[in-house]
């Protein structure tokens, strides 16, 4: 017998999760895209935790993130999202693009299930 998690066995909570995780990485590189703070926003949980080489960011509320995500003049393209690791109730997911100045970017999105919402609790970036 496999182990259980809200009854559901872990495996099919665990796809499921990476199912929503996935979706919200996607939505969320598509809002930044756009420069859509607000659309980003409502995919985090709030303080959101920014982790760069050299810095740590605590973005304290949704508008102070819709703020910074209005204000970006950057765009990017050629997008890869892939999950990193996982379990039911988060998932690490590792995501690449190439900024349009020719800048890589590299990030590890942490999403997470917090009283039954899947929200992005932070992210960490190269």
């Amino acid at each position: 017998m496999g182990t259980y998690h809200d009854g559901q066995d872990d495996e099919t909570a665990i796809a499921k999760a990476v199912e929503i995780a996935t979706d919200h990485v996607r939505r969320y590189c598509d809002a930044l895209d756009k420069n859509d703070g607000d659309a980003c926003a409502t995919l985090c949980r709030f303080p959101l935790l920014d982790v760069g080489a050299g810095e740590v960011t605590r973005i304290g509320s949704a508008t102070e993130l819709a703020q910074q995500v209005n204000e970006r003049t950057t765009s990017f393209n050629n997008v890869n999202i892939e999950v990193a690791q996982s379990g039911p109730e988060g998932v690490l997911v590792a995501v690449t693009a190439d900024e349009a100045s020719g800048n890589g970017e590299q990030a590890i999105l942490v999403v997470g299930k917090v009283e039954g919402v899947w929200t992005i609790g932070g992210i960490s970036r190269m």
